[in-house]
């Protein structure tokens, strides 16, 4: 990609692309929400673990509240797929595994 590009904007493929800021793996970690299909493409904010949402090696994420705070950013979008760079799509119910992974992390 040669051009940068920051939360919010709007990309003209598929349909429109919007690009949300989901920092805590890495400070600059972006998220696409593809509206015309209700895809959410996490990139490295969210993977598949043994079937279900996890974050991404949390030993190695540089700020886990900031990763946290990212998958509430998720939830406010009108999600029905996720699609995570490790783990491909996600089988279940996106919305209520991220919701059920917030609330293990605030059970830590």
């Amino acid at each position: 990609m040669d051009q940068k590009v920051t939360h919010g904007d709007k990309l003209p493929w598929c349909g429109g692309i919007e690009v949300i800021h989901t920092p805590g793996h890495m400070p600059g970690h972006l998220s696409l929400y593809l509206a015309g299909t209700k895809t959410l493409i996490t990139g490295d904010a969210v993977v598949i673990k043994d079937g279900k949402l996890a974050i991404a090696n949390p030993q190695y994420t540089l700020d886990l509240d900031a990763a946290i705070g990212s998958l509430h950013r998720l939830l406010d979008y009108d999600f029905e797929q996720i699609v995570c760079y490790h783990g491909g799509l996600f089988s279940g119910n996106g919305r209520e595994a991220l919701h059920e992974l917030i609330q293990a992390y605030k059970k830590r």
